[in-house]
């Protein structure tokens, strides 16, 4: 039988866990004002400003809005964890710190896949948890975000409201009046089944009021574009990849080439770990 950990073994691994979510949370437009603040024990103390060098991004959707309590799990958590991350926020809220004052909601940040009516049922309490799914999907944003920044500037635009999403673009390249681009999608909506009809009015949204205007800004004759969509929740791939055939090659996008061979689909509803057997996001 396997011993339990030392408890200073424990506490490494704990350290570490926040420190890479101390990265990510960076890498997403958040701005830590706190870290592992003693009265109330909160591990992260974070503000949402998105602004980046070559970046512009928007909050992640399933998160609180204003000043966020983050509480990082290494590993799952119970009904004691969520009380105590309540607790604290509930202190915060009375407190005289006019920093602390302002939280209004946190965040539970955790390794384990969490059901769907788990995670609808703390964001009615204004808890949102971070499971596995959603550390994959916003790491992969995150990634992005970077490797994109290098190539030019990194926009994220706020999606359709009923799809609960966002789509980041970049323009990289311009040769002979052909604009070349990249898009990648995130559904931020655990509870959609993403389908075609869906994705069609997706690529409107995109062509309309994300690529349509590059074509007068950048002085291009004709955009290029590949998209890459990232879901929180399941994708019925043959429906979505045939909607995406059927605009790609219709005649409702003028001056933007929607490349058939760029379209790219993943999931993280279920096993997000395929993420890093289907492609490279890149």
């Amino acid at each position: 039988m396997t011993s339990p950990l030392p408890g200073h073994f424990s506490q490494i691994l704990g350290d570490a866990a926040e420190d890479d979510f101390y990265s990510l949370a960076l890498h997403l437009g958040y701005r830590v004002v706190r870290e592992r603040n003693p009265v109330p024990g909160i591990d992260f103390v974070a503000e949402f400003d998105g602004e980046r060098p070559n970046l512009q991004l928007q909050r992640p959707i399933f998160s609180p809005d204003g000043i966020t309590a983050f509480s990082v799990k290494r590993g799952d958590f119970g009904n004691d964890d969520i009380a105590i991350l309540k607790d604290y926020i509930d202190d915060a809220h009375k407190s005289n710190d006019p920093t602390l004052n302002k939280i209004r909601g946190g965040v539970i940040v955790t390794s384990s896949l969490k059901s769907e009516g788990t995670l609808n049922d703390l964001a009615t309490q204004q808890l949102f948890c971070w499971d596995v799914r959603r550390m994959m999907l916003y790491s992969s944003k995150a990634r992005l975000a970077a490797e994109w920044s290098d190539l030019g500037l990194v926009t994220e635009m706020p999606m359709h409201r009923k799809l609960v999403g966002s789509y980041m673009l970049v323009p990289y390249e311009l040769c002979h009046g052909v604009l070349k681009t990249k898009v990648s999608v995130f559904v931020d909506n655990h509870d959609l089944v993403l389908q075609g009809d869906h994705m069609n009015t997706a690529l409107n949204e995109i062509y309309k009021n994300g690529l349509k205007p590059m074509i007068r800004s950048m002085s291009a004759k004709e955009i290029e574009t590949t998209i890459v969509v990232h879901s929180a929740g399941p994708i019925q791939r043959r429906v979505v990849l045939q909607a995406c055939d059927d605009f790609a090659k219709g005649d409702q996008h003028a001056g933007v080439t929607f490349l058939v061979s760029g379209f790219e689909f993943q999931s993280y509803s279920a096993a997000p770990w395929t993420a890093f057997l289907r492609f490279p996001f890149i």
